[in-house]
């Protein structure tokens, strides 16, 4: 490459000074801000050229103006601080050594990367040592694999020696993990031959250890407490985090605990929330700029459900009646239940219950038979050739009315 320095003149035209070939040995992409001294030169090179052209004056002058702005405008802004419009950033470059070695019927390297930046594009420059007594052959990277550009092709790592491989990588937005661990695999005919295992930490970022989780609430539980681990990276600070959620579980009031890996999340859910049975929503967290955050979905469920036991009622004689009793426990959510939410019949003949409530939910049921109709259960009952014979139940838990069945006998002894 031919280079030259410039001398300013009286009419802004200058001849080459200085000049000389350079021999290029190595060159390596940056994005640094423009210097001082290279806009100068770019600034009397558009004066040069703009002097020589065989045109008006004014054409000169209009040229001279355009070249200014479209030139040294954006360079200016870099100097000054700002951020010069730019479509495609140059990638970052990173140089690694690894060394192989056999595992699995392959030849592995583990390579450190070191902190890097989320979401970049990174330039990596490879160097493999092959340490073994026999080469080591490869032509392409696998298709499965995340990076590009990749070359030479066809390389051979021969004993004892080492080679250079060039590939890209891009870098994720976050992590479920404190380190990052990218596999390269470099295929032969198909196969792997070599892996190497690139791995780094992130920095900047937040997210939780997991995408998604479950809360269960059991008939009895009115709060159920949510824990949630997360991680984060500097330059994130702990006390930036904030958290928030979606409408449909509730006003949260969230708590954090710092651990040794990242912190946990806390909140409090109150069975009140339910209005169908099962919630997904969603966690948040995010720093006060919002440029980092992560989401959590969460399923909460409620196993709560109409229960009556025993199982099989037995009837027997109390004075003038056969009785039989059974505790139901009713799925309530706190919503009012009405003053007769259990109802019993037999073939559609409706059985006197008298009902006490034992606790909150939980309701003692005494059904009481007359004598003619324990007289027909007992004789349907017995009957072979007739079809099992059940109470059945209607439960009512102030939101939904729930249908069940029991089995029962009589006992019609005096």
């Amino acid at each position: 490459m031919v280079v030259w320095q410039l001398k300013r003149t009286k009419n802004y035209g200058s001849r080459h000074y200085n000049e000389r070939e350079l021999n290029i040995v190595e060159t390596t992409l940056v994005e640094p801000p423009v210097a001082e001294r290279d806009q100068t030169l770019i600034f009397a090179n558009v004066l040069n050229r703009v002097t020589k052209m065989k045109t008006s004056f004014t054409t000169k002058v209009s040229c001279f103006v355009l070249f200014v702005f479209l030139i040294c405008g954006p360079l200016h802004a870099q100097r000054s601080g700002l951020k010069a419009p730019v479509k495609n950033r140059v990638a970052h470059t990173v140089r690694v050594n690894g060394q192989l070695m056999e595992k699995d019927q392959i030849y592995l390297a583990e390579l450190d990367l070191g902190t890097l930046d989320k979401s970049m594009k990174l330039n990596v420059v490879m160097t493999l040592k092959n340490p073994l007594d026999k080469d080591v052959k490869f032509s392409d990277v696998s298709k499965k694999c995340s990076c590009s550009s990749f070359r030479p092709q066809d390389y051979v790592i021969p004993a004892g020696g080492q080679e250079t491989v060039h590939f890209s990588i891009k870098t994720p937005s976050r992590s479920r993990n404190q380190t990052v661990t990218q596999k390269i695999r470099f295929v032969e005919d198909g196969s792997t031959v070599v892996r190497a295992d690139l791995k780094f930490k992130l920095k900047g970022f937040i997210a939780f250890k997991e995408p998604m989780g479950f809360l269960k609430f059991q008939a009895d539980d009115e709060y159920q407490e949510l824990s949630i681990p997360f991680l984060y990276s500097a330059p994130v600070k702990f006390e930036d985090i904030k958290a928030k959620a979606s409408e449909n579980l509730g006003d949260l009031d969230f708590s954090m605990e710092r651990t040794e890996s990242g912190g946990v999340l806390k909140a409090k859910l109150s069975d009140k929330i339910f209005s169908q049975g099962t919630i997904r929503g969603e966690v948040y967290l995010s720093t006060e700029s919002g440029k980092n955050r992560d989401g959590y979905f969460l399923v909460v469920q409620d196993l709560a459900k109409d229960e009556i036991s025993p199982k099989v009622l037995s009837f027997k004689r109390k004075s003038n009646s056969l009785t039989a009793s059974a505790i139901v426990q009713i799925a309530n959510r706190g919503q009012e239940i009405s003053d007769s939410p259990i109802q019993c019949d037999f073939d559609g003949k409706a059985i006197p219950v008298d009902v006490k409530m034992l606790k909150k939910n939980t309701y003692r049921v005494q059904l009481n038979l007359d004598e003619a109709l324990a007289k027909e259960m007992s004789m349907q009952k017995g009957n072979e050739d007739a079809e099992p014979m059940v109470i059945d139940w209607s439960i009512n838990n102030g939101k939904t009315t729930s249908q069940h069945t029991t089995s029962f006998v009589i006992d019609t002894g005096s």
